[in-house]
């Protein structure tokens, strides 16, 4: 009876030291240091032969090329994940991974014109190395550098499209507001809003947002990187509204001190993708039945629909489903849903080996319930 009682100590003190045990301190994880295969085949168990380049040459169906060398690119140390680590130093290793590839030109925003699939092969590889640098990549790249290569004139070419590629020029943008949610058709109609107001005197337009809940929100790269923004405002022209459009605004001066007249505040720690400058959601707005954005979410049918059975799970009356009218609005919920049940199939199917941070199952997870 002793010694069991003993042993019953020793398991408790062992497992007291693990639950109190912080996290490695190491810079990153590192690989196991062995070919696992092999070592396997040594006591005669069975080595997988499943075609594995056969199924990449599927996965991968343009830009081979392009997407074998990245891939071999980011084997580098620098892009291992890193776990416990402050807020600020996880935002400067997203950005400096963004950084360290751009240097290396696998892509450009000019590939919009002459090779779309080309960046968007960039994405999807860099999206499986850091969901947060792919995030700030998403923004810089697509949203911000799209928007200057499309709405942008041979002036704004010439002076962005280099920096754009380079992160001279860190960008971000500025649709979605506090108040009103990112309906930009049905934004022109609310007159508390984020507005320009062309002063014909000085030749500018002056851009602002007259109330709390016309702040632009969630914007990432804001909090910290960016220079630059979209600023999708109410034009304004002699007292005479012309709805919504794009207005490339200063945001902070080449010390990355905030310019004058600009007020920045960073939305500080999230669940998951915080190698991301920005943050957001409750009082949020959305597009309601008429198409409107002045519906509250909590009021919304389907928010309803997916809360209360949660509060009243013994409701005989739940509410009908509304149909999705818009088909491409649906795309991003059912993109999400489907990398959820990916990313916990595989992590189910891996065993106490899917727990481990190692395995990226946690953090994809994370970045697929973000986006």
């Amino acid at each position: 009876m002793l010694h069991s009682t003993s042993v019953a100590t020793a398991r408790l003190s062992l497992h007291r030291h693990h639950a109190l045990k912080r996290f490695s301190s190491l810079p990153f994880t590192r690989p196991l240091g062995f070919d696992v295969a092999k070592e396997r085949s040594k006591f005669g168990h069975k080595v997988s032969s499943f075609p594995t380049d056969k199924m990449n040459e599927w996965l991968d169906p343009d830009n081979r090329d392009m997407r074998r060398e990245l891939k071999v690119f980011l084997e580098d140390d620098s892009f291992r994940p890193r776990y416990n680590i402050p807020l600020a130093k996880e935002r400067e290793i997203a950005l400096g991974q963004l950084k360290k590839i751009c240097d290396a030109k696998f892509f450009s925003v000019k590939d919009f014109h002459t090779n779309p699939h080309n960046i968007y092969a960039a994405h999807e590889i860099a999206g499986l190395t850091n969901p947060s640098m792919a995030t700030k990549m998403t923004v810089q790249f697509n949203l911000f550098g799209g928007t200057v290569l499309k709405l942008g004139t041979e002036k704004h070419h010439e002076r962005f499209v280099d920096d754009i590629d380079s992160l001279a020029s860190v960008g971000c943008f500025g649709l979605t507001e506090l108040g009103y949610g990112n309906n930009a058709v049905e934004m022109g109609r609310l007159s508390s809003q984020t507005t320009a107001v062309y002063d014909a005197a000085s030749d500018e337009f002056i851009i602002n947002t007259p109330t709390v809940l016309a702040q632009k929100y969630w914007i990432t790269n804001s909090a910290v990187h960016a220079k630059w923004v979209v600023v999708f405002a109410q034009l304004q022209v002699q007292g005479e509204q012309h709805g919504i459009h794009a207005f490339l605004v200063r945001i902070r001066n080449e010390d990355m001190t905030v310019a004058d007249h600009v007020r920045v505040e960073d939305m500080g720690h999230k669940m998951g993708c915080n190698g991301v400058d920005n943050g957001y959601a409750a009082s949020r707005a959305t597009v309601g039945p008429k198409g409107k954005s002045d519906t509250a979410i909590l009021h919304y049918g389907l928010q309803k629909q997916a809360l209360l059975p949660l509060v009243c799970p013994h409701s005989t009356d739940p509410l009908d489903r509304l149909e999705l009218v818009v088909h491409c609005s649906a795309i991003k919920p059912v993109v999400s849903w489907n990398a959820e049940k990916v990313v916990s199939v595989c992590r189910e199917r891996c065993g106490g080996q899917g727990y481990l941070s190692a395995n990226r199952f946690g953090e994809i997870l994370g970045f697929s319930t973000r986006r």
